[in-house]
């Protein structure tokens, strides 16, 4: 997640994937789960609109309080990257920023990071705590005040994975273990291969899906 320098835009992507794909939370309410270019990709005819998913922000939760965006990432699916160093090669440009280890969820869990919207009344009320300490118990990952005198944090929080969702989550899967097969002979010969569904409703909170397609390592 990060923000513009000029306005009050708030942005969230994969680390790997910020030049190609992000989701733009735009100051002006016009949201946005989009590719950054669509040089080099085949599949978006020239002069279409970039974005895959457009949506309003959504209605105030409590006073001066949104949910912007999720990235919910269940115990299952959580992984010790093999390739830390070569990592640092790929985007140098984040080698050096400070990293915040959040533990990993129990078994049949799921940690939701969250990205919450607070007008500046909302934000004098909160700090120096913040959404959802008190009530649902969240952790503080990251907070920012904006140009516009709101502020935008992240935080996070556990919360039970139900049995349709587990269900749903290893089918969708299998069939990206199988779009990676298709793509290239072996998946293991891709250094933490990982994959994310998206989803959300217009009304409501957007999210991601974090998915790795590897074994599990201890």
């Amino acid at each position: 997640m990060w923000t513009s320098r000029t306005k009050s835009d708030v942005y969230v992507s994969a680390w790997a994937l910020t030049g190609v794909l992000k989701v733009s939370l735009h100051e002006s309410g016009d949201w946005r789960h989009a590719f950054t270019d669509t040089r080099g990709i085949p599949h978006v005819p020239p002069g279409q609109d970039r974005a895959m998913s457009r949506w309003y922000r959504p209605p105030e939760f409590a006073p001066g309080v949104t949910r912007a965006f999720e990235i919910i990432i269940p115990a299952s699916e959580v992984t010790k990257p093999p390739y830390l160093e070569r990592d640092k090669n790929f985007r140098p440009e984040y080698a050096d920023k400070e990293i915040v280890w959040v533990p990993p969820p129990p078994e049949g869990y799921a940690t939701h990071f969250m990205v919450v919207f607070t007008s500046a009344e909302a934000t004098a009320d909160t700090l120096p705590a913040w959404p959802g300490r008190t009530g649902t118990g969240t952790r503080l990952i990251a907070f920012a005040t904006l140009p516009n005198s709101q502020a935008v944090w992240l935080v996070a929080f556990e919360q039970e994975v139900s049995e349709s969702n587990r269900q749903h989550l290893e089918r969708n899967k299998r069939l990206l273990v199988e779009a990676a097969r298709q793509m290239k002979e072996d998946p293991s010969e891709i250094p933490e291969l990982r994959a994310f569904l998206y989803g959300g409703e217009d009304e409501g909170t957007h999210w991601y899906l974090d998915i790795s397609m590897m074994d599990r390592k201890d």
